[in-house]
């Protein structure tokens, strides 16, 4: 509580009797706790400021603040502790609090603009309202204060502790906050653009709806922090802890997160557009439905994630470990995959059209009715990879290796196989009108009932294999090498077997040229 009694004062002079002129009116201030009306301080002076000031001095010689002690008759200054001092609405702007004491005082909507509260204690303080713009705040102790929607635009917070503080709905656009501990703090709703929170903790905090766009967020700790609905729009989270983190709904447009550790976090729905994430941690993170196309994830390590129904498009992940993922009706169009590890990956139903998996390896993967028109699997390793019913139209397999896949009732028309190893494949029912099969190994395949018409597959090799009722209209064996297969009820019509040598074939004959 705040008490002014204006009265009249004379002031001693040279012994002469001081007259009205000499006569001013000093206001008397009383500054009361909050809770139990007890007086910590009072005195007369030009203002509560001034006062507030005097209380906090330390030995100031400054000719002001010197006049002001004289006035109150201090004579040997000492620091007063405001301990739940009620400073309600106060004008405190501009003036220096370095190592004042404040714990459990009430400084809601006071004004605190520019002034310096260095090694302050603000324990258990409430700020609520208070304007703390362009204030000094290095190594404060703000433990368990209240700042709810407290306006802390563009001040600087250095080494200080926040523990338990309640931030929410607060203005903290650009703020420099560096290693500063914000543990269990509420940020909840606050605006925190154009900020530099870098290296701060910030693990297990309350930040759902919280705007931190544009601000920079360097390797900081954000462990199993709630950032539900969160803009993080261009944030610059390199080498930021966010494993176990709640993202969900969060916007990350255009963030980087290069380096950063997103283990285990929780990014259902959440928009990583244009997102930076090179070598970043994406093991068993949760991504159904987010939308990462155009992201950046080169060398990422997302093994055991789950992007179900996420969208990939033209994404670069080249030489990211996918292994054990759910990719389950993602979508990868256009997406460049280079070198990547989809192995024994869910891809069922998932969009690959026109992606680059050169050198990819998905090795057992599970693609049932995966989209792969017109991908680029040069050199790929697909050996036990479900395929079933897969689109494959136009794709290039050149030199990949298929072994022991199952393709049955796959659509691998003008695919490319140049090459490929496909020793053991299932592949009856399958579609390869117009493909190329130069050279390919079909070594205990199954391509019975395939429709092979059209294909080109001169230099194919192929030992105790079965073509059983297949279409060879139109096909191209010449020179190729099919020994101890059974080709019972194929279809020969145009079929060329220029130089091809057949060995101890079933279903077909051919005569010999007398």
């Amino acid at each position: 509580m705040l008490g002014a009694d204006c009265r009249f004062v004379s002031l001693k002079g040279t012994g002469k009797k001081s007259s009205l002129q000499e006569r001013r009116i000093v206001p008397k201030f009383e500054i009361k706790n909050r809770k139990t009306g007890e007086v910590i301080f009072s005195g007369k002076a030009g203002s509560l400021k001034e006062l507030v000031q005097a209380a906090t001095l330390t030995g100031s010689d400054a000719s002001v603040l010197s006049q002001i002690l004289i006035t109150l008759k201090i004579k040997k200054p000492s620091k007063v502790k405001f301990y739940g001092a009620d400073l309600k609405g106060a004008d405190l702007t501009e003036i220096d609090l370095t190592e004042a004491e404040f714990s459990g005082a009430d400084l809601s909507g006071a004004d605190l603009t520019g002034s310096c509260l260095k090694k302050a204690v603000l324990s258990r303080v409430d700020l609520s309202g208070a304007k703390l713009c362009r204030t000094s705040l290095g190594d404060v102790d703000l433990t368990e204060a209240n700042l709810y929607r407290a306006d802390l635009t563009e001040s600087v917070i250095e080494n200080a502790d926040l523990t338990g503080a309640n931030l929410g709905e607060a203005n903290l656009s650009g703020l420099t906050l560096n290693k500063a501990v914000l543990t269990r703090a509420d940020l909840s709703g606050a605006r925190i653009v154009g900020a530099v929170l870098s290296k701060s903790q910030l693990s297990g905090n309350k930040l759902a709806g919280a705007d931190l766009s544009f601000s920079k967020l360097v390797r900081t700790a954000f462990e199993k922090a709630d950032l539900t609905k969160t803009n993080l729009e261009r944030v610059d989270l390199s080498g930021a802890q966010l494993a176990g983190a709640n993202l969900s709904k969060a916007n990350l447009t255009a963030a980087i997160l290069d380096r950063a550790d997103l283990n285990g976090a929780n990014l259902t729905g959440a928009v990583l557009s244009s997102a930076g994430l090179v070598e970043s941690n994406l093991s068993k993170a949760v991504l159904k439905g987010a939308a990462l196309d155009g992201a950046k994830l080169m060398r990422a390590h997302a093994t055991a994630a789950d992007f179900g129904s996420a969208d990939l498009t033209d994404s670069d992940g080249s030489g990211a470990n996918f292994s054990g993922s759910q990719l389950s009706r993602a979508k990868l169009i256009r997406a460049i995959m280079s070198g990547a590890d989809f192995s024994s990956c869910q891809l069922y139903q998932a969009a690959l059209v026109r992606t680059t998996l050169v050198e990819a390896n998905m090795k057992g993967a599970q693609m049932e009715k995966v989209d792969c028109r017109q991908a680029a699997m040069e050199r790929a390793n697909l050996t036990g990879a479900n395929l079933s019913a897969a689109n494959l139209e136009e794709a290039d397999l050149q030199k990949a290796v298929l072994t022991g896949a199952a393709l049955t009732g796959a659509n691998l028309t003008k695919a490319v196989l140049d090459d490929a190893d496909m020793t053991g494949v299932k592949g009856s029912g399958a579609n390869l009108t117009g493909a190329s099969l130069k050279n390919v190994i079909l070594d205990s395949a199954d391509l019975s009932k395939t429709n092979l018409t059209e294909v080109n597959a001169s230099g194919l090799k192929m030992t105790s294999g079965s073509m059983i009722g297949a279409d060879l209209t139109k096909a191209d064996f010449s020179w190729a090498v099919i020994d101890k297969s059974d080709l019972s009820g194929v279809k020969i019509a145009k079929t060329s077997m220029r130089g091809a040598r057949l060995t101890d074939v079933k279903g077909i004959k051919f005569k010999k040229k007398a």
